[in-house]
């Protein structure tokens, strides 16, 4: 059943079919999004929500019960005006609402939406598709397909959510043993 309730305990997506439907309506090339019924929007916008709850977020969700990452608290906002410097330290006085979802992780929401509906194979594992050819005999001759399959979070997403994800640029910090 599908749900967007916020913070609910069975919620299933950040974002309505009507609420995403005033966001297409701005956007250029949103064929696929339009021309979907609504039972496929629903399922394109929770399974988008599963791609996005995936990643590991900054500060802490709102509640104890709620299912998704979203709402959080203690969230830094990604472009406050009230940052200043304090015996070297950085010192923030603002922070996301802890009872909303940021604009970017909604707008990334609606991109990775559009992705799921315009290409439903992005959701399949595509690392193998991504190369032409690949041989080993000798050592190893890789021809990489200049068609490939775009990924799922592609520059644009990545560049919406980048601020909110603990691991930046989806890179793992590396720490040296001792």
């Amino acid at each position: 059943m599908f749900d967007v309730t916020m913070g609910g305990a069975d919620s299933n997506a950040y974002s309505s079919p009507q609420l995403a439907q005033e966001w297409f309506d701005l956007r250029l090339n949103s064929e696929s999004w339009s021309s979907a019924t609504q039972t496929n929007q629903e399922c394109a916008l929770v399974m988008a929500t599963s791609q996005l709850d995936r990643l590991q977020f900054v500060g802490e969700p709102t509640t104890k019960t709620q299912r998704l990452s979203w709402p959080r608290q203690f969230v830094p906002v990604p472009d406050p005006s009230g940052i200043y410097w304090g015996q070297e330290l950085r010192l923030r006085e603002h922070y996301e609402d802890s009872n909303s979802i940021p604009n970017r992780i909604v707008e990334a929401l609606y991109e990775i939406t559009l992705l799921i509906l315009t290409d439903n194979s992005l959701i399949e594992d595509t690392s193998l598709r991504q190369f032409k050819d690949l041989t080993v005999p000798g050592v190893v001759s890789l021809t990489i397909n200049p068609n490939a399959l775009p990924r799922l979070f592609n520059k644009n997403v990545k560049g919406l959510i980048d601020p909110y994800v603990k691991a930046k640029g989806f890179s793992v910090p590396i720490q040296r043993a001792h």
